[in-house]
């Protein structure tokens, strides 16, 4: 019953980490929610799903046949009982730029027997411009290093949302939960 509500807010959690991507203690804060929340959804999925006739089995086939549901149930138990998660991040900056190269053509003549008659050097210099018109592109990435799939937070967080949602609407096509 209460499980949607607490996607709604883990979902609240996540659009707040999107917006602070750049502040490394924030985002972490944000995630620390997030993965609270999400996963008091499930654990409202369980509790009313071991109320059912075959709610428990149901419940526990789901959680061990995703890997992404038992990943982020013990990343939360982590963070909650043992200590809080450390995020790697990494910043990317791209800077726009024209590359300028100057200089001479290399011109080679050859005789009828393949002999160099005349051979001209290239001369070239090479500037690079920084770009006025486009400012640095900045990307911020959080990793976790005990996930070890190239997806960053931000991504695996989509992907737990989703299998979560997709749990908790099966549950309740099963009769289960009540949503």
């Amino acid at each position: 019953m209460n499980e949607n509500r607490k996607i709604v807010e883990a979902e609240y959690f996540h659009r707040q980490m999107q917006n602070v991507i750049a502040e490394y203690d924030a985002f972490g804060f944000n995630f620390s929610a997030f993965l609270s929340a999400a996963r008091s959804a499930m654990q409202y999925a369980l509790e009313e799903a071991m109320k059912k006739a075959g709610g428990q089995k149901w419940y526990d086939a789901h959680m061990s046949s995703r890997p992404i549901l038992r990943f982020f149930k013990n990343l939360r138990d982590v963070n909650i009982h043992v200590q809080p998660l450390t995020l790697s991040k990494s910043v990317n900056v791209r800077v726009a730029a024209t590359l300028v190269m100057t200089g001479n053509l290399v011109i080679t003549k050859y005789d009828s027997q393949g002999n160099t008659i005349e051979h001209i050097e290239p001369a070239f210099q090479q500037q690079t411009i920084p770009s006025e018109r486009q400012p640095p592109e900045v990307e911020n990435r959080y990793m976790l290093k005990e996930w070890a799939g190239p997806e960053d937070v931000l991504m695996l967080t989509v992907s737990y949302l989703n299998e979560a949602k997709f749990m908790i609407t099966e549950g309740i096509s099963k009769g289960y939960i009540s949503g």
